[in-house]
């Protein structure tokens, strides 16, 4: 029996909804908090998996991220409107991870990520140098078209972003290219064939870190993340948060930075004409949960305006949208534990903000004991959908959720399962190893595995 809004909504725990005061135009009401319409699940037969991106394309969407069964894999999933799945794809081979896409111009998509993934390189100074900056073109039906690594030698390095340009696409993350070399941040230019124009690191020598979001206007291209002392290896007090923005040929005009005595991080970039905006993370080294942070920059680097948001013992945002009167901020949130739990179960966090960054509401979908906010897509003004991953008891699963939009015509398929992948290995894949994936769902988790520990 196709279940009601109502127990659909119950079932996936919709809670901590605030409406706070609203300070906009004057244009009527304030917004409103939307429902939970649809809610999917994807790959629920392996061990783990998650979505770390959605790309719309023609009449519905390609999902991207990642699922365990015997070992890591990249997770593709091509979507309808609904969330109902036409094609799914496992790219099989060495452990690898797609953390970010974007559409390509003649058809299909460009997922970004790491390939060559070697965990010891992590925990054994000893072992070989691994990990590449990762491209793959899939076509509209799920077939890789190319496949590039970035890495000219012997190295480590990854993907973390991905943005459209005009002839191509700037790419962002970070890259180490010997053991007597820090994993530093850094940009590419690519071609629409995924051919490398040129790639420059964005912090000295004697700096670590990352890049973690690229976007490109009419006007310049723009990197943000963070970095820290070269020999620091603590997590957060030393971040120094950094948006560049960057001529055509890989130039630096500007870097804004920011002296956050408890560290912070850029997670999203949003550009337009006038300037930049961008979300992140600040406050959140060991003795500090952190907070939220949300702030626009103009063409000249200069702050325009700033905002600070927490809610709960835990959050952290991971991506901006934007709306034809102010932003969409989306991330993942702590609720308060009982008693009994060292840690309360997290839900994927959500502000509406008006054009100048001032809440007009909040809310935390929950699903299961755990759902996270890893991505977002505006549908309109009112609707949106969420992509993470969520689920109970360790068990995680990819997820998918629409709020504010239509229901779909047949929901009696609400929950699904991918069930058998098909895997992409292609005939002369001897050149670069192929992918499996180490957690894109996981964003936190693969910061740490490349960036923080």
């Amino acid at each position: 029996m196709t279940p009601s809004r109502r127990k659909l909504l119950s079932a996936l725990g919709v809670a901590s909804t605030s409406l706070l005061s609203y300070s906009g135009t004057g244009r009527g009401a304030p917004p409103s908090v939307p429902e939970t319409t649809w809610s999917r699940t994807y790959a629920t037969k392996g061990r783990y998996a998650g979505i770390q991106t959605i790309v719309p394309v023609g009449d519905g969407y390609v999902l991207a991220g990642n699922v365990e069964t015997q070992t890591y894999q990249g997770l593709v999933v091509r979507t309808d409107t609904a969330g109902r799945v036409q094609w799914q794809r496992a790219v099989s081979g060495s452990p690898s991870l797609f953390t970010a896409g974007a559409r390509h111009p003649n058809g299909g998509v460009v997922l970004a990520g790491t390939t060559n993934v070697n965990e010891q390189v992590h925990i054994n100074d000893e072992a070989p140098l691994s990990s590449d900056p990762w491209l793959v073109r899939f076509d509209e039906d799920g077939d890789i078209v190319w496949r590039r690594t970035l890495q000219p030698t012997a190295g480590s390095g990854g993907i973390s972003s991905i943005a459209p340009m005009a002839d191509g696409f700037l790419v962002g993350g970070e890259r180490r290219v010997d053991r007597d070399e820090t994993s530093r941040p850094w940009v590419a230019s690519v071609s629409t064939s995924g051919h490398q124009r040129w790639a420059k690191p964005l912090a000295s020598p004697d700096r670590q870190g990352g890049v973690n979001a690229v976007a490109a206007s009419d006007n310049a291209l723009y990197a943000g993340g963070s970095t820290k002392p070269a020999t620091s290896d603590d997590y957060g007090r030393s971040e120094v948060p950094f948006v560049s923005s960057l001529t055509a040929d890989g130039s630096v005009q500007w870097t804004y930075t920011a002296d956050e005595p408890k560290g912070a991080r850029i997670a999203d970039l949003s550009p337009d004409a006038r300037g930049i905006v961008a979300v992140g993370n600040r406050g959140f080294s060991y003795d500090d949960d952190g907070q939220g942070w949300h702030f626009r920059l103009t063409v000249a680097g200069d702050v325009e305006w700033r905002h600070s948001h927490s809610t709960g013992p835990w959050n952290w945002l991971a991506e901006v949208a934007v709306l034809d009167d102010g932003y969409l901020l989306v991330g993942t949130r702590e609720r308060t534990p009982d008693k009994s739990r060292e840690n309360g179960p997290r839900g994927a966090w959500v502000l509406r903000t008006g054009p100048t960054g001032q809440v007009q509401w909040e809310t935390t979908y929950f699903d299961g004991q755990h759902s996270t906010g890893d991505a977002v897509h505006v549908l309109d003004t009112d609707a949106f959908l969420i992509a993470g991953q969520t689920g109970a008891n360790g068990n995680r699963v990819g997820w998918l959720m629409n709020a504010g939009g239509p229901e779909p015509k047949n929901t009696s398929d609400v929950s699904i399962s991918i069930g058998k992948f098909i895997d992409q290995t292609p005939s002369n894949a001897d050149d670069i190893a192929f992918g499996a994936v180490v957690g894109a769902g996981t964003v936190t988790a693969l910061q740490h595995v490349f960036r923080d520990d």
